[in-house]
């Protein structure tokens, strides 16, 4: 029986990733792992019940390491949310680049944007109410 699940995302650099969700999205820091120069390699991240880690990418997988066209697999992390607004109009205020908000046919309000490491994050709102 599978028990939980926690997403490894890759980075070139980890610290701006872990920057990112600690300011933008409020996760807060568990536990983490520097090299012995003291370059983040590795964060496990916290926001409620979910969690999250970050790794530093291998340096073979670099994006100025590999050949043309040989990119690396593409994910998208799915946040629930209780006020999409709010989250939205905050991110915005921190110059950060998201998509406006937008409702589904699946009844969610929902908006786009990525971390600095480039991974797609989709933040979403159950409608509630009349209409939805």
């Amino acid at each position: 029986m599978i028990t939980g699940c926690v997403p490894v995302l890759a980075c070139e650099d980890v610290a701006a990733a872990s920057a990112f969700y600690q300011q933008a999205l409020r996760f807060v820091v568990l536990r983490q792992r520097h090299d012995a120069a003291g370059v983040l390699q590795w964060v496990h991240l916290q926001n409620g019940a979910l969690s999250l880690m970050l790794e530093k990418l291998p340096p073979e997988k670099k994006a100025a390491d590999r050949p043309a066209g040989d990119q690396p697999p593409t994910s998208r992390l799915y946040f629930y949310v209780d006020d999409i607004d709010a989250l939205h109009h905050f991110l915005r205020a921190r110059g950060e680049a998201v998509s406006p908000i937008e409702e589904t046919a699946y009844r969610m309000r929902e908006f786009h944007c990525a971390d600095p490491a480039g991974h797609a994050l989709t933040l979403g709102q159950l409608m509630t109410g009349e209409g939805a």
